[in-house]
């Protein structure tokens, strides 16, 4: 199995974790939103001055799951409404890890640009790579 293979099946395997132990109907209106990919609510509550930062069971927030469903226009939002860049989820994802799996480059340089430290690791010791 290839490097980039490895990653893929580790990352899905981390977020099919982190949904397994998410308790249905405890996520916040935001997170909720962003799953839906529901630009208009998340710029509403961000406006309402919801937590960008709030957690489901597993540590994630809003930003992870616009970073896992590639989701640029929201991701941005949440950074712009004060979510943290550099949070990371009970197993030490980051939302540039998740990202950086995506190849979306255009999320990864908005992430870096605002401070997402590019030499994390998660709780397993894996490292972001960035390099094709």
């Amino acid at each position: 199995m290839s490097i980039l293979s490895t990653t893929r099946f580790a990352a899905a395997v981390i977020l099919l974790g982190a949904v397994a132990r998410t308790s249905s109907g405890q996520d916040s209106p935001l997170l909720d939103a962003v799953k839906r990919r529901d630009a208009a609510a998340v710029n509403t509550l961000l406006r309402q001055k919801t937590n960008p930062d709030a957690r489901q069971a597993d540590g994630s927030t809003a930003l992870h799951w616009a970073a896992h469903r590639n989701d640029v226009e929201v991701a941005s939002a949440l950074i712009r409404g004060g979510a943290k860049v550099d949070v990371a989820n009970d197993l030490g994802v980051t939302p540039l890890l998740l990202a950086s799996e995506n190849g979306s480059n255009e999320l990864v340089t908005m992430l870096l640009a605002k401070g997402a430290n590019p030499n994390a690791a998660t709780t397993a010791g894996r490292l972001i790579s960035l390099r094709n």
